[in-house]
């Protein structure tokens, strides 16, 4: 499989998450410069998650909508209550094959996974009655979107809201960045999520990010990340059918061979 064959790609995933994606990439016969243009980092406080995890066995439902999010509300479980028993009665939601991967990787049952990769899958396909009543605990990011919780109290819900981790611009690769840029070297960016886009915005000069269409193509792993680039000014060339990694290489290759084609 080579149908990025010289196509040099841009991975802007946080450090230590960019592997996977770049691999498949290189497979596929790209060249792969990976600039984080994110990190993760601890949220400012963890008063409102620490509170939350000492009533665990009390809730009906876990939503979980990132590996990010599994990975550091785990981490934290385990070390507030010793391992991850008070999660054993509670019923686990999870958005996204990649999601649900990192959940039962760790031991635990996925009860419901809406076949929609977004966030708005819970509600439509789970039916309001699902939710209605029901004591739920969402962990997230500090920057998360906002439809899950409004859509949870509509329904009637008994949402908690808390973050476990925050995603900020990582500053290390700017230079990088405006170099590759002002070069012209780079024939496509990929984001695979709405922080990979701001931050890789605020990094650059509005003059940079002027220059990118027509250049330098942009391809988003989903329909919020792509909202996110439009918003920020970017154009969206590529659009993954499903929200995973796989399918983002596989957009951005069928976008090059149309092209070619």
């Amino acid at each position: 499989m080579s149908g990025l064959k010289g196509k040099t790609v841009l991975v802007t995933r946080a450090p230590g998450q960019a592997g996977e994606f770049s691999k498949l990439l290189r497979e596929r016969g790209a060249t792969v410069v990976e600039v984080p243009t994110i990190e993760i980092v601890p949220p400012l406080s963890w008063d409102d998650a620490d509170r939350a995890i000492g009533l665990l066995p009390a809730y009906d439902w876990l939503i979980l909508t990132s590996t990010n999010a599994v990975e550091w509300f785990f981490k934290r479980v385990r070390e507030r209550r010793g391992d991850l028993a008070s999660l054993a009665g509670v019923r686990i939601c999870a958005v996204g094959p990649k999601t649900r991967a990192t959940i039962e990787a760790a031991g635990l049952a996925v009860e419901f996974q809406p076949s929609v990769y977004r966030a708005e899958g819970l509600i439509n396909e789970a039916g309001e009655a699902a939710w209605r009543g029901k004591r739920v605990l969402f962990p997230r990011a500090a920057e998360g979107r906002d439809v899950i919780p409004v859509e949870m109290r509509r329904v009637g819900a008994e949402l908690d809201l808390v973050t476990v981790y925050r995603t900020v611009p990582s500053p290390a690769g700017r230079e990088q960045l405006r170099s590759l840029l002002g070069a012209g070297s780079l024939d496509a960016v990929t984001f695979t999520s709405g922080s990979t886009v701001k931050s890789f915005v605020s990094l650059l000069d509005p003059a940079q990010i002027g220059g990118i269409a027509g250049r330098v193509v942009v391809a988003c792993i989903g329909p919020v990340t792509a909202d996110a680039a439009i918003e920020a000014g970017l154009p969206v060339d590529a659009l993954a059918k499903e929200a995973t990694i796989p399918a983002l290489a596989a957009a951005l290759e069928d976008w090059f061979a149309t092209r070619r084609g």
